[in-house]
């Protein structure tokens, strides 16, 4: 059944849907909304790296190799999944240059000019040209193999010319809307993201039909193809399968440069970029539509060869369901080979077309035409026709490689043709990027060694495949020379084609650019960039130039984007970077040097305090915009001292105006230090280094010196001129400095630094009006500064003295609440001590009196009466000595004499002391020494106080009939000590506070606090100066545990 209708009105209707994608897209960007300012968009779009060759070539390569159809696909993978940031760098740099093609890219690199953006777009197109052939093909051969009609033999007749024509058609009317080519093409963007989503719904679901209705599935097609001796080695690397690992490393290689240097590839990554942030996404989501679109190819081609005997490898996807009847699913494969097709060949088309019309396209036209050089003639329209007859021209260009040549090659082979053209730029480059001491010499001999190679090992070799030449030049080369033979040169052997000129090809490209780079110096072409000269230029002016080439609308949308004051240069400028993205930056070169120039044979510039070039600077009209300009100037840079104190800010705000209003790229204030240095406090545009090296004692030697001692300007119009080299040679090794201007900062008749300006537009005339608003701006930033320093120097005067009265007010709080604290204590410990001694010194005074007053007969009661007063008395000596031991603590004079003790004698003692409190409040009394516990360390006297203060602690707060535990034990070397009562117990937040100085608990039974409160710190202090230490641990209602620990006889002793 012929199905001629069928399959052309799905690719009509296709290619209608495309239109209306793209236009509603466009449509919807007119009315500020962006559909394709989205990460996805973005990354579908990448994929329009999978071509009609990943559609259909990697399954008829899979069908024959294997393996050996991944790294094309591997390459891609390992750019994005390791290295975002040099997709993000590229991305980036491309974006603030306004890089729009690759040969941009290498102009920007190495300088601006004809030659070398020429050459690399002529090689481009040579190298793109057979991929585009290649698409076509597919488009065509597969329309004739689903209408089932014959080789078509005339052009009429060929399925590819009319696809051609439809999709040059519409890359005309999307991808040229506009002849800036930075500005983005969202409907063409649009419109290749559907594609690429198309192709990979449609390869899927043909894929798992293949897979699994005609192969029965993955395990049987593996398992079939395994039992075929054959059809097994596709499952190898290396040795035994049908690529070899030196190919796969080649193939990597190729397609790894290939997914960024590739024109469509540059073009979607960089150009069409609408936020830098979505390549985030991009990183990973690009790399698995790669994986999903292959993961279905080896076994729909071991499908192919189990069970499509007589079938193109090529050509599987449509073959196979044509052979089972699904014609259904046969018009799916084709729509996904024609959007993997179609794809390529409108963006590759686009990108082509704005090299060639940015390099040399517009220099021809200008020679051919003489319209296209005639002043106020309207360009706009015809250019933009002549991109979209580019676009045509290109693609009828791949359809004629198609139709002569590309018939003999498989489309594998094509798209290696075109990948192995693409690397050749991968050494300018990325060598560019990185090494500095490349020059334009180097790239353009290493290019055209690079594609002498190409062309010589592949090319050439294509034309003898398809008949055109003899192939007695493959075996035995030209003249009968077998070293030069194509495929084998000079005797390279063991390696397939693509390794074979990949090889050769770096190494002639690589070996040319390291060579011509070391042998030349860079000429003047590629000194940095200079800047345009700001001559009369007005906005209405360049309104009107840009108009002429780029339209009135996008003339006034460029220039209307700055500010309404801007100044000429900037103007230029951005006219400068419009007129480049249009038509290249040679062109936009010549076209402002042509129109701007005047007087044409001058050749030094004007620059008076417009920041333009005057033509009757006698005339009143211009005196008078002078002297307003002047004014208006000074009022700016008056308000921006105003501003601010900070020294910092104001200096660069005044450099910031200065670089504004003047076009200077660098400028630096200096300010003389207290150590009588001259360095730059402030500056725009200059080197680091220059700004250290720079700083030294004002001298005659340099000419910011000579401003500064001598308080008078200093100007220099041409440096070539200059007498005094101190440090200028380091200044112009980074800046290209044609001219220069310094000029004093004078405070009350003090220089103070100095303002200075450099230029690097070549030589200047700066006028006397010019030289006078100068001085005057350093002047005012003279006495800017000054107020600002006077002001710092203030406020860290009161920082310093708020900070002091702030230390000092919070020593004399702290000091003070110290002294309350102590006036308590003080208070406390006299209330106590008078109550204490008073309570035993009332017993003695009342049982004395009974004694001596009264005549007590019973023995019994007199021996009572004399008991009170000695116990009254002992306790009395207590305190006493309590307050006598802590006076020597302090002063430093307890005298400590230690020896080895036995601690149950010292246990006994102890007890013994304490007995008749026990006794009296009927406490039981635990003692318990572990066996085998050497001596003690320690002063017996000191040891038996502590012992007798804890007792007696304990005692106090014991319940009657409680009982006390008076525990020894060894540990760590040392005594470990315990004594534990069923006391009250003390609450936490108070427990390191019970071993301060007059600090006491309180019998809940009792008004009064027990004791001095001094017994715990005598403790401590007699602990610690033995060498150990003491603590408690109490829960509320628990009672307490006093231990401490005292050194044995045989450990280290560490007694005061």
């Amino acid at each position: 059944m012929n199905h001629t209708f069928w399959v052309a009105s799905l690719g009509v209707g296709y290619l209608l849907g495309l239109f209306a994608i793209a236009y509603a897209t466009d449509k919807a960007r007119e009315r500020g909304r962006s559909p394709v300012d989205n990460p996805w968009v973005y990354s579908f779009s990448l994929a329009v790296y999978c071509t009609s060759w990943t559609y259909y070539g990697s399954v008829g390569q899979a069908a024959t190799t294997g393996l050996g159809f991944l790294p094309i696909y591997l390459g891609p993978t390992l750019v994005f999944l390791l290295a975002p940031s040099l997709l993000r760098r590229l991305v980036s740099f491309c974006r603030a240059e306004g890089v729009t093609s690759l040969p941009d890219l290498l102009e920007v690199r190495y300088g601006r000019g004809w030659t070398l953006g020429a050459l690399a777009t002529t090689l481009m197109v040579i190298g793109i040209t057979p991929y585009i052939g290649l698409q076509l093909k597919a488009v065509g051969y597969t329309f004739d193999l689903l209408t089932g009609r014959g080789v078509a033999t005339g052009i009429l007749d060929d399925a590819s010319f009319w696809a051609a024509l439809g999709l040059s058609i519409f890359a005309g009317l999307f991808g040229a809307r506009s002849l800036v080519a930075t500005e983005r093409h969202e409907g063409m963007v649009a419109a290749v993201a559907f594609e690429s989503a198309v192709k990979l719904g449609a390869f899927l679901v043909i894929g798992f039909y293949i897979t699994f209705a005609i192969g029965g599935g993955f395990t049987e097609v593996f398992q079939r193809a395994l039992a075929d001796a054959d059809l097994s080695r596709l499952f190898l690397l290396g040795e035994g399968s049908g690529t070899s690992l030196p190919s796969w490393v080649a193939l990597s290689v190729l397609s790894a440069s290939a997914v960024i240097l590739l024109p469509r590839q540059f073009h979607m990554l960089a150009v069409e970029n609408v936020r830098e942030r979505h390549l985030r996404t991009t990183s990973w989501a690009f790399p698995a539509y790669l994986l999903l679109i292959n993961v279905l190819v080896l076994p729909v081609a071991l499908v192919g060869r189990l069970d499509g005997e007589g079938l193109s490898p090529d050509f599987f996807m449509i073959s196979l369901p044509l052979s089972r009847g699904h014609t259904g699913l046969a018009f799916l494969a084709y729509l996904g080979g024609f959007s993997a097709a179609t794809g390529m060949v409108i963006v590759e088309a686009v990108a082509l077309a704005t090299m060639i019309l940015h390099h040399s396209g517009v220099a021809v036209l200008s020679g051919v035409y003489s319209t296209f050089r005639g002043k106020g003639v309207d360009l706009s329209r015809p250019l933009l026709y002549t991109k979209r007859a580019v676009i045509f021209g290109v693609v009828l260009l791949g359809y004629g490689f198609k139709r002569w040549i590309g018939e003999s090659h498989t489309l594998v082979a094509t798209g290696l043709l075109s990948f192995s053209a693409v690397i050749q730029f991968a050494p300018a480059v990325l060598f560019g990027l990185y090494w500095k001491r490349g020059t334009r010499t180097g790239a353009l001999a290493g290019l055209a060694a690079g594609f002498g190679v190409w062309i010589y090992t592949l090319l050439i070799p294509s034309f003898v495949d398809s008949g055109w030449m003899s192939e007695s030049l493959l075996t035995q080369g030209p003249w009968g020379m077998e070293l030069l033979r194509p495929r084998a040169l000079f005797g390279l052997h063991g390696f397939d084609t693509w390794t074979h000129a990949l090889i050769w090809s770096l190494v002639f490209n690589m070996g040319a650019y390291f060579t011509f780079s070391l042998l030349t110096p860079q000429p003047a072409e590629e000194a940095p960039r200079v800047e345009l000269p700001a001559a009369w230029a007005t906005r209405a002016d360049l309104e009107g130039l840009l108009a002429r080439f780029v339209g009135a609308k996008t003339a006034r949308d460029v220039l209307g984007s700055l500010p309404e004051r801007s100044s000429p240069q900037a103007l230029l400028e951005a006219t400068e970077r419009c007129l480049a993205s249009a038509l290249g930056a040679p062109s936009a070169r010549m076209i402002i040097n042509s129109t701007l120039a005047w007087p044409r044979d001058r050749a030094v510039e004007i620059l008076d305090v417009f920041g333009g070039v005057s033509q009757t600077l006698a005339e009143s009209r211009e005196a008078l915009e002078r002297r307003l300009r002047e004014l208006v100037v000074l009022h700016e840079a008056s308000h921006a001292l105003s501003r601010s104190l900070d020294i910092e800010t104001l200096l660069q705000e005044v450099l910031l105006l200065i670089k504004r209003e003047f076009g200077f790229e660098h400028l630096a204030v200096r300010l003389l230090d207290e150590d009588g240095i001259l360095r730059i406090r402030s500056y725009v545009g200059l080197m680091a280094d220059y700004v250290t090296a720079s700083a030294m004692v004002p001298s005659r030697d340099t000419y910011f010196g000579l401003c500064f001692l001598d308080a008078r300007p200093v100007v220099v119009g041409d440096t070539r001129e200059i007498d005094k080299p101190l440090l200028f040679s380091k200044l112009v090794k980074d800046v290209p400095v044609s001219a220069f201007i310094h000029a004093p900062m004078t405070y009350e008749g003090r220089v103070i630094g100095v303002l200075t300006a450099y230029a690097t537009r070549g030589p200047m005339h700066f006028t006397d009006e010019f030289v006078e608003l100068f001085a005057a701006l350093a002047n005012q930033l003279a006495m800017a500064a000054v107020n600002a320093q006077l002001y710092a120097e203030v406020q860290a005067y009161s920082h310093a003295m708020e900070e002091k009265v702030a230390r000092r007010t919070a020593e004399l709080e702290k000091a003070n609440a110290r002294l309350l604290e102590l006036d308590r204590l003080k208070s406390d410990f006299l209330s106590t001590v008078s109550h204490e001694l008073r309570t035993p010194l009332t017993s003695i005074q009342s049982f004395s009196e009974i004694l001596l007053r009264y005549d007590v007969d019973d023995a019994e009661k007199r021996k009572k009466f004399v008991g009170v007063i000695h116990t009254e008395a002992e306790r009395l000596t207590r305190m006493i000595n309590d307050l006598l031991d802590l006076s020597k603590i302090e002063a430093g004079r307890l005298e400590l004499y230690p020896r080895p003790l036995e601690l149950e004698p010292v246990f006994a003692k102890a007890l013994n002391s304490t007995h008749p409190l026990f006794a009296e409040k009927e406490i039981k009394v635990v003692s318990e020494v572990e066996a085998g516990i050497p001596p003690v360390y320690a002063d017996a006297d000191c040891l038996h106080q502590v012992l007798t203060n804890l007792l007696s602690n304990a005692v106090k707060f014991s319940p009657t009939g409680g009982e006390v535990r008076l525990s020894g034990r060894q540990k760590d070397g040392f005594a470990l000590i315990v004594v534990a009562d069923e006391g009250p117990g003390i609450p936490s937040d108070r427990l390191e506070q019970v071993f301060d100085r007059f600090h006491q608990l309180r019998d809940p039974q009792k008004s009064h606090p027990l004791g001095t409160g001094l017994g715990l710190t005598i403790s401590r202090e007699i602990v610690e100066r033995m060498g150990g230490k003491i603590w408690v641990e109490s829960e509320l209602g628990a009672g307490a545990v006093f231990s401490f620990t005292v050194p044995l006889s045989e450990a280290p002793h560490g007694l005061e």
